[in-house]
């Protein structure tokens, strides 16, 4: 049947017919897969089958919070005029950009102020006007650098940083939408130092990076093989035959491509090199084995047949066993990856069709000139190792199982770790923007945690603001943002404490004040059943991120039970008021730049039980002087008795009954009032102002309450300001005490109307890079098993012998161990681009198995000399495909792209250690004469 075909195909009008159809077929793919669309969003090398991986998905199409750009600006001055003008008009500018949800910056963000003349709340801009003045100015930044809640968030804690936030709208091409914010961002500030962060610059940069080294190293990568190629054969008509066999390959996979409406991904970048390197070697083996009989025949069609005859099957069966390899690629579960392993394998396959096709016609049609012997100047090297082996087999096979034995160890410390900044080096764009954002802001990376519950239930919001605490004072965690913090900030403007609402009515009542504020939408749903609690991380270091991930989700599923409910509380004493405040006043120190502190029971209630600061009556009586001075006041109270009816109620104190205050108030003198009817306006006074006093009292008294506990733990802060701040925000905490509303777990006696349910998920870009790292292991897996069972299959069959099959595999088994050995050593971890090397590895380097076990013909010798023919018969084919491959991916260590450096050091150590294995395990392992029935070819 081979020698039919070869007979065939040898014959002078099929030659031209092969020819000429394949010169067609090679300009209709090369047009055709010009038009091959790019594929640029990192996030479509996601597993949908990952439950993680999909509650991300979901968490980032309903709260449009996870893809995310982040612009650091490092202006001279961000509070100057021209400055914050042409922020906002970049700020508009993003919010009209198409792909964009929204855009949050220090001009639009929303802030919430008490309204004196209505007693409402007044919703607006935290900058409304741009400053004109230098007083404006820096009351401006006074203003601002008092916004816990932006501080740290959008401009820095020294103040002179900004970042803005460009969220991405779902199924947007990230590469796009990052040049048109760096477009308009160079626009609006050209001079300004700028940092890019966030997913989708990093993205675009890696991508980027590799397809522009791929533009530029790939026609050196292949300029050095085919110089390879003419060093070892001296024939340009060969070389070219070899070119135009891998570059055949390449536009019908692209063709393929265009046809079948498949994107040109990241991954599919190194597909040229790949087929130059790999795919050439069938050509090489055809054009090696043709000069060896050419010597016999003449360059003859005689000798094109031998070639077909004694080589073909040999070459069919190396280049089913590369294209085996890439095919397991199918097996995982990343879409990319499998369309990189249909359409290389397709490229390949094609290589090789035109290898035992078009190569023999062309060389049929024109004969090319006999060349003197080839060899290499290894083959002396190559011979003494097989010789070595052979006859020294115990301390060869020793030696062979030292290696093994401590490569095993090292690659058993490769680990599956996935993150961005493993994609890129110190020194570049995204290294420098990440470095800006963690110094200035914290950082630009986040857990996300998907509350799923009735969010007008203040149950369930303490749950949240509980879990925000708790998770705020863990190393690593820079900030936390929750749905918590600007009911906090309403609540404020409100009622004058920061504090969380006591009912479901308040709660929904505060609600609307946040409609319109763009930013909320990020962290709750429109019907309040869902949240997002928004946890930034000030580190990328992998180890730091698992840690950190695995701490918060034993702390969600130790905190968040779904049955929770309100506990009716006797005393201030009562352990769960305890238990909340000790946390709540810890997380605050944190946050407001404080060492962590240990707040314990007893310094709590120390300070509940102090008595009140001296000035704490003067404080009172100046908050119910500003009341009756209000709109909220409906008494009209005279000017002249405003203050001291205001002193005569605060003398009282706080556990003054409405008798004492009436009878306190009888004594006031009147007389300058004549006109005024006084046990009546005492009455109105009282029925008005009561409420307003107690609120006074608890306020007065929760800040001097805080100001005992502070002076107790003698905490240092990073200023005075910051130290009021805190005071302030403690005081909040204590006020809780008499608040109605605290949370515990229920119990089966609580009735259902009484419960509050709550499902919690963690997600966030390390949930992320855990899923993806746990599918780039299991995928791992999966190619490797299904490459080498693929292969096995192949090779049993065209040896037709199991066991023969399994020696053509251990070479290049033993070069895997050789590679992860050294990955391990070098840390090198398994990511997408290193996953990819096993199976490329096993079907090309056990092509060098293939054609030095079908060259085993011991010639009416031993085992030995068989031995010593087909390494002299395969060394100068073998060590000419693997220095090929070697160089033209070595090439792509020059470039800016980590995972290529990466990929191509492995991939041309790969290449040669494979093709050393194959000339030491073979020639130590073959115990038979021949492994395959040479063909005749007279």
């Amino acid at each position: 049947m081979v020698r039919t075909y070869a007979r065939w195909v040898t014959r002078r009008p099929v030659s031209w017919a092969i020819v000429i159809l394949t010169l067609l077929v090679g300009v209709f793919s090369g047009v055709y897969g010009i038009e091959v669309e790019q594929d640029d969003d990192v996030l479509a090398f996601l597993p949908d089958t990952n439950e993680e991986i999909r509650a991300f998905k979901d968490i980032s199409r309903t709260f449009a919070s996870t893809d995310v750009a982040l612009v650091g600006l490092d202006p001279d001055d961000p509070f100057s005029p021209e400055f914050l003008t042409q922020l906002d008009a970049l700020t508009e500018a993003l919010r009209d950009m198409k792909g964009l949800d929204s855009a949050l910056t220090l001009t639009n963000v929303g802030d919430f102020e008490p309204d004196p003349e209505t007693g409402g709340i007044i919703t607006a801009p935290l900058v409304r006007t741009v400053p004109t003045t230098a007083d404006e100015s820096a009351a401006l930044r006074d203003k601002v650098m008092s916004r816990d809640h932006i501080v740290g968030t959008l401009i820095s804690h020294d103040a002179d940083a900004v970042v803005l936030y460009a969220f991405l709208q779902p199924d947007q091409q990230p590469r796009v939408i990052a040049q048109k914010i760096r477009d308009a961002v160079e626009v609006h500030f050209p001079d300004t130092p700028t940092y890019w962060g966030g997913a989708p610059f990093i993205g675009t940069w890696i991508y980027e990076t590799t397809q522009a080294d791929m533009a530029a190293l790939t026609p050196w990568s292949v300029i050095a093989i085919l110089f390879i190629m003419m060093v070892a054969f001296r024939d340009a008509l060969g070389t070219v035959l070899g070119l135009v066999a891998t570059g055949l390959g390449i536009a019908v996979s692209r063709a393929a491509m265009n046809v079948l409406g498949v994107s040109f991904n990241i991954v599919l970048s190194s597909m040229p090199v790949i087929l130059f390197a790999v795919g050439s070697a069938y050509a090489i083996h055809m054009l090696s084995q043709y000069n060896t009989h050419a010597r016999e025949v003449g360059p003859t069609a005689e000798a094109v047949e031998r070639t077909i005859v004694a080589t073909g099957p040999t070459v069919l069966a190396a280049g089913l066993t590369t294209v085996a390899g890439l095919l397991s690629f199918v097996t995982m579960d990343i879409g990319p990856m499998q369309t990189f392993g249909v359409f290389t394998a397709l490229g390949i396959f094609s290589a090789l069709l035109a290898s035992l096709m078009f190569v023999p016609a062309v060389m049929a049609l024109f004969p090319r000139p006999i060349r003197s012997g080839t060899s290499s100047f290894l083959l002396p090297i190559t011979v003494a190792i097989a010789h070595g082996t052979r006859h020294r087999r115990a301390v060869a096979g020793v030696l062979t199982l030292a290696v093994l034995g401590i490569g095993s160890v090292f690659a058993g410390q490769v680990e599956s770790r996935m993150d961005l900044a493993a994609f890129f080096d110190d020194d570049s764009e995204p290294a420098h923007g990440e470095a800006f954002l963690e110094r200035r802001f914290g950082g630009s990376q986040f857990l996300q945690i998907r509350v799923e519950a009735n969010h007008d239930d203040p149950i369930v919001l303490r749950q949240v603001q509980q879990l925000g605490d708790r998770l705020r004072v863990l190393p690593h965690v820079s900030g936390v943002t929750t749905i918590a913090d600007p009911m906090g900030l309403i609540h404020e403007a409100m009622e004058g404490t920061r504090r969380l609402p006591d009912t479901s009515r308040q709660a929904a009542a505060l609600f609307r004040f946040l409609d319109s504020d763009p930013s909320i939408a990020h962290l709750v749903t429109e019907d309040r059943q869902a949240s997002l609690m928004q946890v930034k991380i000030d580190t990328s270091d992998s180890t730091a991120l698992r840690e950190l991930l695995d701490t918060v989700e034993t702390l969600v599923s130790s905190h968040a039970p779904t049955r929770w409910t309100s506990v009716r509380r006797d005393t201030a004493a009562h352990p769960a008021f305890l238990e909340r405040a000790s946390l709540r006043i810890a997380s605050l120190v944190r946050h407001h730049g404080g060492p962590p502190t240990a707040v314990s029971s007893e310094a709590i209630m120390t300070a509940l039980g102090a008595p009140p600061a001296p000035e704490a009556s003067s404080d009172v009586a100046s908050r119910v002087r500003s009341y009756f001075g209000s709109e909220e006041c409906w008494v009209m109270v005279p000017e002249p008795l405003q203050a001291p009816i205001a002193a005569t109620l605060s003398a009282g104190g706080p556990e003054a009954s409405t008798d004492d205050l009436r009878q306190r108030l009888a004594g006031l003198d009147t007389a300058a009032q004549s006109d005024i009817d006084a046990d009546m306006l005492f009455d109105e006074v009282l029925m008005a102002v009561e409420g307003e006093l107690q609120s006074a009292w608890r306020n007065v008294l929760a800040l001097s309450q805080a100001q005992q506990l502070l002076a107790q733990l003698d905490i240092a802060l990073p200023s005075e300001d910051h130290r009021h701040r805190l005071q302030r925000d403690v005081a909040a905490v204590f006020q809780e005490a008499g608040s109605p509303t605290l949370i515990g777990p229920a119990d089966a006696s609580t009735p259902p109307e009484e419960l509050a349910t709550a499902t919690w998920t963690v997600s966030g870009t390390p949930v992320l890079y855990r899923g993806l790292s746990r599918s780039v292991t299991a995928n791992q897996f999966k190619s490797l098993g299904t490459a080498l069972g693929l292969i096995f299959l192949i090779m049993t069959l065209y040896y037709r012998s199991p066991l023969t099959g399994l020696l053509a595999t251990l070479p290049t088994g033993a070069t895997l161990v050789v590679v992860y050995a050294v990955m391990g050593a070098l840390d090198i971890h398994l990511d997408i681009g290193t996953s990819m090397l096993a199976s490329i590895i096993l079907g090309a380097g056990v092509d060098y198995a293939v054609h030095l076990l079908a060259a085993w013909d011991p010639r009416g010798g031993s085992a030995t000399d068989a031995a010593r023919h087909a390494v002299e018969e395969t060394s100068h084919g073998i060590w000419t495909n693997a220095v090929m491959v070697a160089a033209g991916f070595f090439v792509l260590t020059l470039g800016d792209a980590k995972p290529l450096r990466n990929v191509g050091l492995l991939t041309s150590s790969a290449m040669l250690i494979a093709a050393l294995s194959t000339f030491s395990l073979i020639p130590l392992l073959a115990a038979a004469r021949a492994y395959r029935t040479p063909p005749e070819l007279d």
